[in-house]
Parts: structure tokens; sequence; C-alpha cells
């Protein structure tokens, strides 16, 4: 007995479409044809033989899952995701079929060719797994799917109406109901239209033109995620009580510096300058400066807490000095190449005190004409370091939630805030680290003890980062910084 299957695919243009509808005709197995359309274009497009029209609001809604689950009367359904050409190849059908019926799987999904700049070349897809949950994940144009379980995923009562990721609640929605089969043959070939790198496209998620999209992502995700009972329970993290100790002070301010007497100036005139109701104190640790710097420091700053080491003992170290001999109930680390605004401490610490989960925080950073930087990191991996050094590829940006909060993997140490109880808790930054990443370290420590890591983006710090990154990759420095990575890597025991 042959199976029966219904058909969506959306329309490409009419030679195109009329194309891939006749050859869809002309298969035994296929009951009826339908060509998804936008509804404002309906009235407008020129019938094509052998098909119907469904029109859709959008290509990917909840409410096209829906209407294609109203409209379907075969036991399977054919869905094309993407608006693109493409033929089969011969008996694919039959074989996604045949895989669908004798597997019982949710969905099928197969290898293909893909026609790239004039090349056909093989394009196999990766076998789907539990924590296959990122929304893009490729399983090429064509899936065919159960159409019970398509009519059960649009019969939830409680389905939310996603403009954008109702085929992503409808996969993930499949794979909590059977399984997802990966047939490793190749069966179709289409038009690959978006020939960018893949390192190019894994950044389209977080382009804000995509805000929408990453918000309807999220919300689906988050409910899947509670389904399967996986979702992280919030009310776990940790909280900080800055009542635990008796403090001299509410704020310590720590300032490594070496060979910067040009600079720190402007870095220590605006920490004393904050307009604070409480007591705080700067703190300056010099690793053995030779330019003046001590010097000029002892001459005009009388008030500081001055450090001076014999030797240059990086960057980790003079700020566990600072960190060491800080009478405040919370510390900031701040680089000599920055100017706080004259509110900026006083922020981070309101925020701490309100957000007791929030176990270090900073300000946005911007350079001397007000340009954002990037100061919100994901994992330092090895391809992201290697883009940064050949100066390739989109970095990624975090986007701030309504009320202006920005919750990344690490925030670079130019500016970070934190209690001391942290410290008691997850210890002193890792010495072994003489010059980055001691920042990205510093954060994922707190973020495994159980604390969350926030950016301020309604308050900023001025960070003139020109003056004290510019490294050479071959340098004594840079060398120093490759030796960190590759410790760094090691213990976090991930490479990417």
């Amino acid at each position: 007995m042959i199976e029966k299957v219904d058909c969506f695919l959306p329309f490409v243009d009419a030679e195109a479409s009329s194309r891939i509808v006749s050859e869809l005709g002309a298969d035994k197995s296929v009951q009826h044809i339908y060509v998804t359309v936008p509804q404002e274009e309906h009235d407008r497009i020129d019938p094509i033989p052998g098909c119907s029209f469904l029109p859709i609001d959008q290509p990917l809604s909840t409410n096209a899952m829906r209407r294609m689950a109203e409209t379907a009367v075969s036991p399977y359904v054919l869905l094309c995701l993407k608006p693109v050409p493409w033929h089969l190849g011969l008996y694919a059908l039959q074989r996604m079929l045949r895989a669908a019926a004798e597997t019982g799987a949710a969905m099928v999904y197969a290898d293909h060719l893909s026609v790239e700049g004039g090349q056909t070349v093989r394009h196999p897809v990766i076998d789907y797994q539990e924590g296959s949950l990122r929304d893009d994940f490729d399983f090429g144009s064509l899936v065919l799917l159960s159409t019970h379980h398509l009519r059960l995923f649009a019969q939830q009562p409680t389905l939310p109406d996603y403009q954008y990721a109702g085929w992503y609640a409808l996969r993930l929605f499949l794979s909590r109901q059977g399984t997802l089969f990966h047939l490793n043959e190749y069966l179709y070939t289409e038009q690959e239209d978006d020939l960018r790198a893949s390192g190019e496209k894994q950044f389209d998620y977080v382009n804000p033109r995509n805000r929408e999209v990453q918000v309807e992502m999220e919300k689906a995700v988050t409910a899947h995620l509670t389904e399967v009972g996986a979702l992280v329970d919030t009310s776990r993290y940790r909280t900080i009580n800055f009542s635990e100790d008796q403090f001299e002070r509410e704020a310590s301010v720590v300032i490594p510096v070496f060979n910067r007497v040009k600079t720190i100036r402007d870095a220590v005139d605006s920490a004393l300058a904050q307009k604070t109701n409480f007591k705080y104190n700067v703190i300056v640790v010099d690793n053995h400066s030779t330019d003046g710097t001590i010097e000029f420091l002892h001459n005009n700053y009388p008030q500081l807490q001055l450090i001076v080491n014999s030797e240059n003992r990086g960057v980790a170290a003079a700020r566990n000095q600072g960190i060491k001999v800080a009478t405040g109930k919370k510390l900031l680390l701040l680089d000599n190449d920055t100017e706080a605004t004259t509110t900026a401490i006083n922020a981070m610490i309101d925020y701490l005190d309100t957000h007791p989960q929030v176990g270090l925080c900073s300000c946005r950073l911007v350079d001397k004409d007000g340009v954002p930087q990037d100061s919100c990191k994901p994992y330092p991996g090895l391809m992201i370091k290697l883009r940064n050094v050949l100066g390739i590829g989109n970095k990624t940006k975090y986007e701030p939630s309504d009320n202006g909060i920005i919750e990344p993997i690490y925030v670079i140490g130019a500016c970070q805030m934190f209690g001391k109880e942290v410290v008691n808790k997850v210890g002193l930054l890792d010495e072994h680290i003489f010059y980055g990443p001691e920042d990205a370290d510093w954060c994922l420590r707190i973020k495994h003890d159980g604390w969350r890591i926030h950016c301020l983006n309604n308050h900023t710090i001025v960070h003139d980062y020109r003056r004290s990154t510019k490294r050479r990759p071959f340098s004594k420095l840079g060398r120093l910084h490759i030796k960190a990575l590759i410790y760094f890597y090691w213990k976090h025991k991930r490479l990417f």
C-alpha cells in the first residue's frame, strides 16, 4: 500500500512553483498540493494548475502551522521550509515515507544536494539530539511530518500565536512526542540563496533588526524547557548578604597601573569625584612603573592608598593586592584608562543592593566620543579570538532588556563591581593569568557559584581603550596573553 502525503510549499515565483507542483503531481504518493501565499498577495498571484493556494500571515507562524493541520487529510505532510527552487531525486518521497512508517518518527529529514554559485555540492545534515535547541538547526528545506502529531500541536489550548516561532515551537513539540529521524541519503537538490559563511550567519540571531524574532524564539524554547523539566530555577541563585560583616566604608575602588603617567590622572580624578552619600576610598596598585607614574601619584594625590610593587606582577595580581587591603563592603575594579561618570559608583551599588542574585555588575563602556564599546562578551572561544585578531566576522552583540540590563557571559575587567562576600566565596582572581582573560575567568567562576553577571546599559564609563590595549600578537605581552589563553582553555575544559 502506497502511503499518501499532502504537500505544503511556499510560493517562490510562477515558473519555479509551477515546475515543483508539476513534479509533485506526477508522484503517486502525493494526494494534495498546497502553495502557501501571503494573505495580502493571494488575489494578485495567477492560479497554478495542480494545486490550491493556502493564504497565511507569515510562512513559519503558529497560524500557518494551524492552517496546515486543519487542511491536511493524508497521514503525512511534506513541508518546505524555505521559498527556494528544489526538485526531488528518484523515489525520494517514497524513501522518506517508508522511513517514517518503519520508525514511527514524528518527523523525517534527509541529506540533500545544494546548488551554490552554479556548483552542485553535497549538503549533509546532522542527527537531531535531545539538546539540539538552536532555532536555526539545519534540517534542510524539506521535512516530512506525521499529520497526527501536527494536529496534536495545533490543538494545544495554550499555544501562543507566534509570528516567527511557529515552526520552531512545532519541531520542539515533535521532539517531545517522538523521534526526529535523520535519513542519511541525498534525496533532493535545492537552490541555496544564502551564500554567507556559517561564521557570519550565526550572528543573525543577535542582530538588533531581528529583535522581535529573538523574543519569540526565547519564549518558545523557555516553554519547551519547562515542559521537559530542564528550565533553570532562578530562585536557587545565590543571594548576597551585605550586612553579614562590618565595613569601614561602603566601597573601595581599585585601579592597577603600569607606565600610564599620561592617562592615570583622568582615572583617579573621576574616581575621587563621585557624588555619593557614603564613604569610599581609592586604591592604586602600581606594577613597578618607570615613567614617573609613581612620583606623579605621590605628589598629586596624598589621599590615595598607593601600593608600589618592585616588579610587574600582572593585572590579576595587582587587582588582588587592592582587594586584600580594601575596607569597602563593595569593590570596584577600574582600568587606569577609564573615566567614571559622577554617579556611576552610586548606580552600581544601588543595583547590587536591590538585586542580591547579581554577583557582579558593570556599566556600559563608551569611548571618548560616546560610541559604545564591545564590553559585554560571550565565552572567549578560540574561533572568536582568531576572528578578533584577523579582524573578520561580526562580533556578538547583546541587546539590553526593557529595563536597560544586559546579561552576558562576562564583562571586561575595565569596570567590574562586586561585594566582598563574592570574594569570600569564589576566591581572588587567578594570578596564573598575567594579562587577559582574567576578567572572563573571574566572571565564569562567579556564575558557576550561582550568581549572575549584569551590565547597566543606562550608565556609562568612558574607556579610552586605544591607549592601553594596543598590542602586537607576538610581543612579550602578546605572548603572555596567548599563554594565559592556553591555561584558561585547560582550566575550563572548553575550547569553543
